[in-house]
C-alpha cells in the first residue's frame, strides 16, 4: 500500500508527494526600502528615487463619476461604501499596474484580502489603514519601476442597518428564504448609513459570511451565492456581517423539496488507462467527474430539473474485476485492467431511475514482451532482490505480471508500482523474496497479454543460511521501541498536529518536562479556542488531540474549560465520513473512559454499531461503505477499537464477538509467507497494535506467524540507521513509521507484562489542574523546605501540631510545585515520615495499658524513636520509614497484656470500633496515605515504563542472563524488587539511561553498594539550574541541600578515575570533557564553616574538584573518596564539542 500524507485545505486533498508550491510574496506599507522581491521569476525591481516634481499625482475617481483627491497629508479618506478606482496622472504610463493586498487570520483560516486590484479598483474591506503601491507596469517584469505608494485610511461605513435581497426581495432579521431544491441564490445587501434615510449599496467585498454546516455562502468580491447541501442539511443560519463590523444581519434558508425526474450520463465509450494514482494506493487515475466540450476522459451527470435536491447516485459494478466507481476522493470509475466495464446506474430517491454505463478500457501502451536477463538465480533465506526485468516498450503502462511456483513456499514475488510525482511516469518494481532453502522453478503471465506479450521462466535456489540462535520476541519488541525512541526523542518541543509523537512517547514513559507539556497544551488549546476552529477542524483532528492529551495525563473533559470528548461524540460529521472517524471517537473516548451521556449523538453503542457497517464479506474493515473489499490497515485499526468489547462483552456481545472472529480470519489469510502484510511496515504496525489489544500474542499465536517470521521480527527489519523505513526496499526513516513500528512494539510489550493496553489511560494519573492563585514560587518551596528541615529540633509530641502544619503545607506545595521543582521537594518528605512515625509510637503506646510489660514497651519505643532519628539523619526512603513503623508498632503490640478470659471460655473481644477511628493497637494509616501512594504510583510507573526483562535463577549461567535495562528522561526508579535481584545476580548487569547519559553497573558492584546500605529507590541525572552559579552561591546551594548534580569540564585523566568507583564511564575520552557529578546519598547538609569546607571549594573554584559529598556529623567536605561507598558523588561523563568546551572555560 503506497501510503501518502494528505494536506487538507477548504476541502481539497493534496499529497505532499504531488505538491506544486508557488510563493508569492507581497510588498507591503514602508517595510520596502531599497529592493523588493518582484515574483516568480526572481526578478528585482529597482525603487526609483523620484525628486518632488517628478512623483506623478494619483487621484480616485468613484463609480458615479466623483473625483476624491489626498487630504493634507497626503492620504486617501475612503469607507467600504465608496467603490470606484485609483487614476495615475502620467502620460508615460498608459497601463499603470496597482498592488495593495493584507494577510487575515481568523482562527486557524487565513487568507489575504486585496485593497487595490492591479488595475486600480478599490475594495475595502474594515477599519484600517493600508498602503498602495503604482508601478510602471506589472513587477514581475525586468525594468518595473515603483512610481509612489499611497496611504489609505479606510473608515467605519457608520451602517446601522444591513438587509439582505434575494430575487429582489428584502429579507428581514431572523426571516426565513425557500431554497428549491440545490439551486444558487444570488444575495444582494442594501444598507442604512446613521442619520440618513435613503438606503445604499454594499458592495459584496465588504461583507465578512459565516453559516452553519451544510450549507455554502461563496463570495468572489463582486458577488454573493447561497445554497445548501442538501444530503447534509435541510435548512441553514446564514450570518453577514460589514467587514468594518458596524453591522450585521441573520436569516435562515430552508430546502424546499424539488424531486428528480431524470438523469443522464455522458462518459467517453474507450478510455485508455495510462497513469497510475500516487495518492490513492494500488491503482490507476480513473474517469472522474468534470464538465467538458468531449468528455473523452471525464463523465458528468445532468439531472432534470438541474436543481433537484437529491442527486445522489447508486453505481452497481457488473464486472468488478475490470472497473469499479469510486467515491471515495472523487476517483470515479477506476479501471483495473482492459476490458469492457458496465455499470448499472440508479438513483436513491426513485430506483426506478436508471442507467447503464458501458466503457472500453484499453491500455495506453499495451506490452508486447517482457524478458528476464536471468535464466537463474541464488539467493540465501531471507534475501532480497529485484528481478531484472526488461519490458517492451519501457514504458508499458501495465507491467505487472502473476507469479506461479511449482513449489511452494522456497520463494514469492511481489509486484510494486510506485509513482513520485506527477511529471514522472509509474514505475513497476518486481521483488524476490527467498523464504526457505530448496529450488523452485518459477512462471510468470503478464497482466497485460493484449499485445501478445508472453510467459517468462526462470529458476531460483535458495541456500540455507548459517544457524542463528532462537530470537526472544520480547527482547526484539524492546529493541525495536528503544531504537524508535532515539528517534522520537530528539524532539525538544511540541505543537498542534505532533499528536502521533507525543502519544507514542508518553505510552513509552517519556517523563515530559514542564515546558514541553505547557508548550504543546498551550498550541492546541489556542487552536481550539480560537473563534471558528472546533467546526474547522475534522473528527479525526479533535479525537487526535484528546489521545495526546490524555496520554499527558490531561482531562480532555475539563482543561481550560473545554469539554473536548463532548464535542467528538456530538459530532454529525462522524456517520457522514469515513470509517476512521467513528473508529478513533471510540478509541479516544474508552481512553479515559470519558462519561457519554444517553442522550448524545454517538453513545458507545451507537460507535460500536457505526464502526461494524464497514465490514464487508470477505471479513475486512473498508475506509468507506462504497469500497467492495476490507483493507488490512482499516481493520486492524477498527480491531483496536473493538476489543476492549470482544474481551469483556459488555455492549453487543454477539455482534461484536462475530464481527472480531472474521476480521481475525481475514488478517490471517491476508499474511503472507514472510509473516507479514504487503512489506509495508505501518501495515504491519497496526496488525501488531490489534492482536496485542485482544490479548493475541503475534509471536506464537496460531495463523499468524509464517515459519521462524512473525510481525515482531519483521518489524525489526525495517530497522534503518535514523528510525524505520516504511518498506523493505526503502533505506530512509519515514516519520509515519517511526510512530507506528514504535507504538506497536510498546503495544506488544504492554500485553506481554500484563499492563494496561496501549489505548488504555488507566495508569496514567490525571493531573488536576491548579485553581486561580495557585501559582508556585520557588522562594516558597525552599522555605517550606528550610522549616522541615529544621523540624527535628522541635518537642515532641508535644509540637506534633508543627508537624501536622508542615505535612498540609507539603501536600499543597507538592499539588502546584511545577514538575522540574517536584522531586527537589520529596527530598525532605523521609523527614516528615520519620516524625509522623514518632508521634504514632508515641501516641500507640500512650493508648495501651502494658501493665507488667510496659517498662519493655518503653524501651522498644525508646529504640524505635533512636532508629527513627537515625533516619533523619542519614537519610532514609519513605516506604523503609512506614516499614519500620509498622514492624515497631507490631512489637509494641506483641507485649500487650493476655486478653482476658470470659466465663466461657472465650477470649473476650477488643471493643467495637466506632466510625472513623483506627483500631485500637492498629496504625493510623490516614497519616501516611498519601506519602505511600505517591512512593507507590513511582514505583508502579516505573516498573511499567521500564517494562525490565524477568530474573532469572541466581546461579543460572551468564549466558541465559538478561539485564534490567531502564531509560528515563528525569529520575530512574528501583523498585525494592529490582534492587535485590541485581544484588543476588538475578541479572547479568543493569543499565540505567536517563536522556544521553547511561550508567552501567555489574551485579558484582551492585552488592557491595547494596550491602552498604548505600542505595535510594532512585537517582538524579539532572541539575537544579542550568545557568552558572558562582562558587559561594554554589555552596550555599550545596549545604542546604538543594543540588543534586554539578556540570564542569575536567582534564581526561581526571575523567578516566572515575572507573576506580565502580561504575563505568560512557563516552570517548577527550583533553577537555563535561563532567557531571550526582549525588547518590539523600542526607541533608546545614550550613558549615572552617578550613576544610573551603579549601573544598577553593579546589571547585578552580576546577580540581572533581567528586565530594559533604558529611553532616563531621562537618567535612570529602573529595577524591576512590572507593568510598558510603560518601560518594557518581560521576558520569558527557562529550562536549570543542566550542563549548571553549566557552565553558
Amino acid at each position: 500500500m503506497i501510503k501518502t500524507k494528505l494536506i487538507r485545505y477548504r476541502g481539497f486533498a493534496v499529497g505532499l508527494t504531488m505538491l506544486m508550491i508557488l510563493s508569492v510574496w507581497l510588498l507591503i506599507g514602508e517595510g520596502a526600502k531599497a529592493y523588493g522581491y518582484a515574483g516568480a521569476s526572481h526578478t528585482h525591481f529597482e525603487k526609483t528615487q523620484l525628486k518632488q516634481n517628478e512623483i506623478p499625482e494619483v487621484y480616485f475617481e468613484t463609480t458615479g463619476g466623483e473625483i476624491i483627491k489626498p487630504d493634507e497629508s497626503g492620504n486617501f479618506n475612503l469607507t467600504s461604501l465608496i467603490t470606484g478606482s485609483f487614476k495615475l496622472k502620467d502620460e508615460n504610463v498608459k497601463k499603470p499596474y496597482w498592488k495593495c493586498a493584507v494577510k487575515e487570520k481568523e482562527g486557524i483560516n487565513q487568507w489575504t484580502d486585496t485593497w487595490v486590484t492591479y488595475d486600480g479598483k478599490y475594495q475595502g474591506h474594515g477599519v484600517k489603514t493600508v498602503v498602495a503601491e503604482v508601478y510602471n507596469k506589472d513587477p514581475i517584469y525586468p525594468g518595473a519601476k515603483l512610481l509612489r505608494k499611497v496611504t489609505i485610511n479606510n473608515a467605519s461605513s457608520n451602517l446601522e442597518k444591513l438587509i439582505p435581497c434575494i430575487d429582489d426581495k428584502a429579507i428581514g432579521p431572523g426571516e426565513t428564504f425557500d431554497m428549491k431544491g440545490s439551486e444558487y441564490k444570488k444575495v444582494t445587501l442594501k444598507g442604512k448609513v446613521q442619520g440618513k434615510s435613503e438606503l445604499v449599496d454594499v458592495p459584496a467585498y465588504a461583507i465578512r459570511s459565516k453559516s452553519t454546516d451544510g450549507s455554502y455562502v461563496q463570495n468572489n468580491g463582486k458577488d454573493i451565492y447561497v445554497s445548501l447541501n442538501t444530503a447534509k442539511a435541510k435548512s441553514a443560519k446564514i450570518d453577514m456581517t460589514m467587514a468594518d463590523g458596524s453591522a450585521r444581519v441573520s436569516f435562515n434558508i430552508v430546502l424546499k423539496k424539488v424531486p428528480i425526474t431524470s438523469f443522464d450520463i455522458s462518459y467517453p465509450k474507450t478510455f485508455y488507462i495510462s497513469d497510475w494514482n500516487a495518492l490513492n494506493g494500488n491503482q490507476y487515475i480513473g474517469i472522474t467527474e468534470k464538465k467538458t466540450q468531449d468528455q473523452e476522459e471525464n463523465y458528468w451527470v445532468d439531472f432534470n430539473p438541474s436543481n433537484a435536491d437529491n442527486k445522489a447516485l447508486t453505481w452497481k459494478a457488473l464486472t468488478p474485476e475490470i472497473a469499479e466507481f469510486q467515491p471515495l476522493y472523487g476517483n470515479g470509475i477506476v479501471p483495473k485492467k482492459a476490458g469492457v466495464a458496465k455499470f448499472i446506474v440508479s438513483s436513491d430517491e426513485n430506483p426506478e431511475l436508471k442507467k447503464e454505463v458501458v466503457i472500453e478500457f484499453k491500455y495506453r501502451y499495451p506490452l508486447k514482451s517482457i524478458k528476464s536477463d536471468q535464466e537463474s538465480f541464488e539467493l540465501k533465506k531471507n534475501e532480497k532482490l529485484e528481478l531484472p526485468l526488461s519490458p517492451s516498450p519501457s514504458n508499458a503502462t501495465e507491467q505487472r505480471i502473476k507469479w506461479s511456483y511449482d513449489k511452494a513456499d522456497i520463494v514469492e514475488i511481489e509486484d510494486k508500482v510506485s509513482r513520485a510525482t506527477l511529471d514522472e511516469t509509474h514505475k513497476t518494481k518486481h521483488i524476490l523474496t527467498a523464504i526457505s532453502p530448496g529450488t523452485v522453478k518459477v512462471t510468470g503471465i503478464p497482466e497485460d497479454s493484449t499485445a501478445g506479450a508472453e510467459k517468462i521462466e526462470f529458476t531460483v535456489t535458495v541456500k540455507k543460511q548459517e544457524s542463528t540462535p532462537t530470537e526472544d520476541p520480547k527482547k526484539t519488541a524492546a529493541d525495536i521501541l528503544s531504537h524508535g525512541m532515539k528517534k522520537l526523542y530528539k524532539k525538544d518541543t511540541f505543537k498542534y498536529s505532533d499528536e502521533w509523537n507525543v502519544f507514542t512517547l508518553s505510552r513509552a514513559g517519556h517523563d515530559f518536562s514542564k515546558a514541553q507539556k505547557k508548550g504543546y497544551v498551550s498550541d492546541v488549546m489556542q487552536k481550539l479556542l480560537d473563534e471558528g476552529s472546533l467546526k474547522t477542524l475534522s473528527s479525526t483532528d479533535l479525537e487526535r488531540v484528546v489521545l495526546a492529551l490524555g496520554a499527558l495525563g490531561k482531562d480532555a473533559s475539563n482543561i481550560e474549560g473545554l469539554n473536548i470528548p463532548e464535542k467528538i461524540y456530538n459530532d454529525s460529521r462522524i456517520g457522514k465520513s469515513t470509517s476512521n472517524a467513528s473508529i478513533f471517537a471510540l478509541l479516544a473516548l474508552d481512553s479515559r473512559n470519558y462519561k457519554i451521556p444517553q442522550e448524545a449523538r454517538w453513545t458507545r453503542k451507537a460507535l460500536i454499531e457505526e464502526i461494524l457497517k464497514y465490514q464487508k464479506p470477505d471479513g475486512g474493515f473498508s475506509l468507506s461503505t462504497s469500497s467492495a473489499n476490507g483493507g488490512v490497515d482499516i481493520t486492524a485499526m477498527a480491531l483496536q477499537a473493538l476489543a476492549p468489547y470482544y474481551r469483556n462483552g459488555n455492549i453487543l456481545p454477539d455482534a461484536v464477538k462475530e464481527s472480531v472472529d472474521r476480521a481475525l480470519e481475514f488478517l490471517k489469510k491476508k499474511m503472507d509467507i514472510r509473516g507479514g502484510y504487503s512489506d509495508n511496515s505501518c501495515s504491519e504496525a497496526q496488525v501488531l497494535t490489534a492482536l496485542s489489544a485482544l490479548g493475541i500474542d503475534a509471536a506464537s499465536a496460531d495463523g499468524f506467524t509464517k515459519g521462524d517470521m512473525n510481525l515482531i521480527s519483521k518489524l525489526s527489519t525495517y530497522k534503518v540507521a535514523d528510525g524505520f523505513a516504511a518498506s523493505g526496499e526503502e533505506q530512509e526513516a519515514n516519520d509515519f513509521a517511526d510512530v507506528q513500528v514504535s507504538y506497536a512494539a510498546n503495544a506488544y510489550l504492554r500485553m506481554k507484562n500484563v499492563q494496561a493496553s496501549l489505548y488504555d489511560f488507566s495508569d496514567i494519573p490525571v493531573e488536576e489542574e491548579k485553581e486561580p492563585g495557585e501559582e508556585f514560587d520557588p522562594a516558597d518551596m525552599y522555605t517550606l523546605i528550610d522549616k522541615i528541615n529544621a523540624l527535628p529540633s522541635i518537642e515532641l509530641p508535644k509540637e506534633k501540631e508543627k508537624v501536622a502544619e508542615a505535612r498540609k503545607a507539603f501536600d499543597e506545595m507538592l499539588k502546584k510545585a511545577d514538575d522540574e521543582y517536584k522531586d527537589e521537594l520529596r527530598d525532605v518528605e523521609y523527614i516528615l515520615s520519620a516524625l509522623e512515625g514518632k508521634i504514632k509510637l508515641y501516641e500507640h503506646k500512650d493508648g495501651i495499658d502494658f501493665k507488667d510489660n510496659d517498662e519493655k514497651a518503653g524501651k522498644v519505643l525508646s529504640e524505635a524513636i533512636d532508629k527513627l532519628s537515625s533516619f533523619i539523619n542519614d537519610g532514609a526512603t519513605v516506604d523503609e520509614i512506614n516499614t519500620f513503623v509498622a514492624e515497631s508498632i507490631k512489637k509494641l503490640d506483641e507485649l500487650k497484656p493476655s486478653a482476658e478470659i470470659t466465663p466461657g471460655g472465650e477470649t473476650k473481644p477488643d471493643p467495637p470500633v466506632k466510625p472513623g477511628e483506627n483500631k485500637p493497637g492498629s496504625p493510623d494509616k490516614s497519616a501516611d496515605k498519601k506519602s505511600v501512594e505517591r512512593q507507590k504510583a513511582n514505583t508502579d510507573n516505573a516498573a511499567k515504563a521500564a517494562t525490565p526483562a524477568k530474573p532469572v535463577a541466581p546461579n543460572a549461567p551468564d549466558a541465559q542472563k538478561t539485564p534490567l535495562i531502564i531509560k528515563g528522561s528525569k529520575t530512574v526508579n528501583l523498585t525494592a524488587e529490582q534492587q535485590k535481584g541485581m544484588a543476588e545476580g538475578k541479572y547479568s548487569h543493569m543499565e540505567l539511561t536517563v536522556k544521553d547519559i547511561t550508567v552501567k553497573v555489574t551485579p558484582e558492584e551492585f552488592k557491595s553498594m547494596y550491602k552498604a546500605n548505600n542505595l535510594k529507590t532512585y537517582f538524579k541525572v539532572t541539575t537544579k539550574s542550568k545557568k552558572f552559579i558562582k562558587s559561594k552561591a554554589l555552596r550555599k546551594k550545596i549545604f542546604k541541600g538543594k543540588v543534586y548534580m554539578l556540570n564542569m569540564v575536567i582534564s581526561g585523566t581526571q575523567m578516566k578515575k572515575l572507573n576506580n568507583v565502580g561504575i563505568a564511564s560512557v563516552g570517548k575520552v577527550k583533553a577537555k570533557t563535561k563532567f557531571r557529578m550526582m549525588k547518590l546519598l539523600g542526607k541533608k547538609a546545614k550550613k558549615a564553616k572552617g578550613k576544610k569546607a573551603k579549601k573544598a571549594f577553593s579546589l571547585l573554584k578552580k576546577g580540581g574538584l572533581y567528586k565530594a559529598s559533604f558529611d553532616k556529623k563531621t562537618k567535612k567536605v570529602y573529595f577524591n573518596t576512590k572507593g568510598n561507598l558510603k560518601k560518594m558523588y557518581f560521576g558520569l561523563v558527557k562529550i562536549r564539542s570543542e566550542k563549548k568546551v571553549k566557552r565553558a572555560r
